[in-house]
């Protein structure tokens, strides 16, 4: 009962210090601080959390740690796996320990949950005495790491921090599409209550000021050069969202001239499959497009080559001309 009531007092006094804060990374410190200076004998005291797929060394405190465990080795790993906590009175007896610290003896780790309830990274404790750590102790571990719920804070990101390269090309397309179908929806709704007409001018205003946005944003969370005529502009169109969702072509012209075709089209297959004829997005492709350029480089200008309902370009859809002024 002594350690569990020694693990009370700990959550006592971490309560309201965590509470001061919605900051996950900050909130985990205190706790790692709380435990690292209240518990006896424990040499290393930190967080793993799960990005990519990876466990990677989080805030700590205690002699330098390995920055990154390799999958499903070692005891945290084991906690992960087994989805509970592992409690090791002899570390070297433990099939693939990663000896981060030669000196280490014993080890306890208890999983952190995340949103939703998944395991998102892990509570690692060594000391250099072996057999230091029992049931207790575990116990006691997960009793303070209750003060960080999923609900209590997190990023927007922290819901895909366990999340592979290929699950999370699987959400971006997810989003992608959730995006345009929200776009045909408020189209319609438009379209309904008001007429196709106030319905295309909307759709061409909307577009117009987003696609500046996006293109802004682009050009920034990719360290793009601003102002870098064609050649940024060719690097921003392939990370639009559209091409989440569209097969594409971006074609150098010329030194001072690049053509983007639209190969497959969501929007334009489904009208196919149904019967119907295209839809006339030439009046609002010329806005979007000479917004998105504008958004990279003022001085790019933009013209249609072909687009419904003029007609088709080859095999594709749309094709858009922009050159350097």
């Amino acid at each position: 009962m002594e350690t569990i009531d020694r693990y009370r007092r700990i959550r006592e006094q971490a309560g309201p210090l965590v509470a001061k804060t919605p900051d996950p990374v900050a909130r985990r410190a205190m706790v790692v601080s709380l435990l690292h200076h209240k518990l006896p004998k424990v040499s290393w005291t930190g967080f793993y959390m799960l990005r990519g797929g990876e466990l990677t060394l989080d805030v700590c405190q205690g002699p330098v740690a390995c920055p990154v465990l390799p999958a499903h080795t070692g005891v945290c790993w084991a906690a992960i796996d087994r989805a509970a906590p592992v409690i090791v009175p002899d570390v070297h007896a433990f099939p693939g320990h990663i000896p981060c610290d030669a000196r280490s003896r014993s080890e306890v780790v208890v999983p952190l949950r995340g949103p939703g309830g998944r395991i998102a990274g892990v509570l690692d404790l060594d000391s250099h005495e072996p057999a230091r750590f029992t049931e207790e102790d575990a116990t006691g571990l997960a009793m303070v790491l209750e003060l960080l719920p999923p609900a209590t804070g997190g990023t927007p990101a922290d819901a895909f921090a366990d999340c592979d390269a290929g699950m999370l090309r699987e959400i971006l397309g997810d989003f992608a599409r959730n995006w345009l179908a929200h776009d045909g929806v408020w189209f319609q709704a438009v379209e309904k209550a008001h007429g196709m007409v106030a319905a295309m001018a909307a759709d061409a205003e909307a577009w117009g000021r987003f696609a500046e946005i996006e293109a802004k944003r682009i050009v920034s969370r990719f360290g793009l050069p601003e102002g870098g005529g064609l050649d940024t502009l060719a690097a921003a169109l392939v990370r639009r969202m559209y091409a989440a969702l569209n097969r594409y072509e971006v074609r150098r012209v010329d030194e001072r001239t690049l053509r983007f075709r639209m190969v497959d089209c969501r929007v334009q297959q489904a009208r196919d499959r149904k019967g119907l004829a295209p839809f006339p997005c030439k009046p609002v492709g010329e806005v979007e497009f000479s917004s998105f350029a504008r958004g990279v480089d003022p001085r790019i200008v933009s013209r249609c080559v072909v687009c419904p309902p003029d007609g088709r370009s080859g095999d594709g859809w749309c094709e858009w001309e922009f050159t350097l002024g």
